[in-house]
């Protein structure tokens, strides 16, 4: 629960005297809410107790941060904030890639899926149509390119530049070493075949468990033999327990993910965004992707990353040892302030934890 709560900036709003109340929807909204149970949040279990909670609150007092975006299942819960009148601020903090820019017609037509394609019939509708008012206040990580997937708001909306998160950790990314003796290559693990979210979604898994975890050893055994690194596991924060055998006894550590690329001389990644941390840190990337996922929208968001950064990319299911061995592999600054500046923190904001810069603006 602390770290939760500090990840969505409790303690920073009630150090400077606000009264913060964690609303959880996903009741109302029929949504899998993951923090809903780590987080001290009232549950609203209707569309009825949420207009009666917003009657409740003081207008001018008021201001409802909002962690959902505008879609087919949230719009009833934006069209209740604007008939109660009531403020609100959203935020948009994401990777944008240049995915797709090289693909044939034919691979994305391969892609579309239904459910997909209606939500984004959805959000193309205005929601002034449906009678929702814009937001009061736009939160947004990066530059410009984040804000062109927005469609809620409008010339009335105040765009605050802030940072992601990860950029908070970045900063307080000090204290001691992580101990290892040799140089390390850090992997930094997506959980792939196993991730609940597949399941959430009822969709299979990019990977099977089968083909990915003999191919990914493989590389590991060869990249520790041709350049003479360690390869230790950055855990996906929601593994399970025995997860470590499946990487044939590396090191696996859960919770560390800053401070071991920040001491890593490379960094191996598909597409996560806690790749920010090798940029970040100026390391060193080695994106690896596979068949399986190439024939997934995963392979297409590797390659668009690998490229953008100017970083080597590796298909684990066809090693050429002599290549890994050779390869001259360097972090591309360039590249990597550009990506930063777009989508991790915009040029100039102040290095202060994201949730101070927005306490700043509010009380402002």
């Amino acid at each position: 629960m602390p770290r939760d709560s500090e990840r969505f900036g409790l303690p920073v709003f009630q150090a400077a005297g606000f009264k913060t109340e964690v609303w959880d929807l996903s009741p109302m909204l029929k949504l899998d809410a993951e923090d809903a149970e780590t987080l001290p949040s009232k549950h609203v279990p209707s569309m009825a107790t949420f207009r009666c909670k917003l009657a409740a609150l003081p207008r001018t007092r008021t201001l409802v941060l909002s962690f959902l975006s505008y879609g087919m299942k949230t719009w009833p819960y934006f069209r209740a904030l604007s008939r109660a009148q009531v403020p609100y601020a959203v935020f948009w903090s994401a990777f944008v890639t240049n995915q797709n820019r090289q693909e044939s017609l034919w691979t994305r037509l391969r892609r579309l899926r239904l459910r997909p394609l209606v939500e984004h019939a959805f959000s193309l509708i205005k929601p002034s149509l449906l009678g929702i008012a814009p937001p009061r206040l736009l939160f947004a990580a990066g530059g410009s390119n984040t804000l062109q997937v927005l469609g809620q708001t409008d010339g009335r909306t105040e765009v605050v530049r802030t940072h992601m998160h990860d950029y908070d950790i970045y900063l307080e990314c000090r204290g001691h070493s992580t101990g290892f003796d040799r140089q390390t290559a850090v992997f930094i693990d997506d959980y792939l075949p196993f991730h609940p979210d597949f399941h959430r979604h009822g969709v299979p898994p990019f990977v099977s468990p089968e083909e990915y975890f003999p191919a990914l050893n493989s590389f590991f055994d060869t990249l520790e033999k041709q350049r003479g690194l360690q390869v230790v596991i950055a855990a996906h924060p929601r593994s399970c327990d025995g997860y470590e055998k499946t990487f044939q006894g590396r090191p696996l550590i859960k919770g560390r993910t800053a401070a071991l690329v920040r001491d890593a001389n490379l960094v191996l990644t598909h597409a996560s965004t806690a790749t920010s941390f090798a940029l970040l840190f100026l390391k060193p990337l080695f994106f690896l992707t596979s068949d399986a996922m190439n024939r997934s929208t995963l392979g297409g968001e590797i390659r668009s990353f690998a490229e953008e950064l100017g970083q080597p990319l590796c298909n684990i299911d066809h090693i050429n040892p002599n290549e890994i061995g050779k390869m001259d592999i360097k972090a591309s600054e360039p590249s990597y302030t550009r990506f930063i500046e777009r989508n991790l923190k915009a040029k100039g904001t102040a290095d202060k934890p994201c949730w101070q810069l927005l306490v700043d603006r509010i009380k402002g």
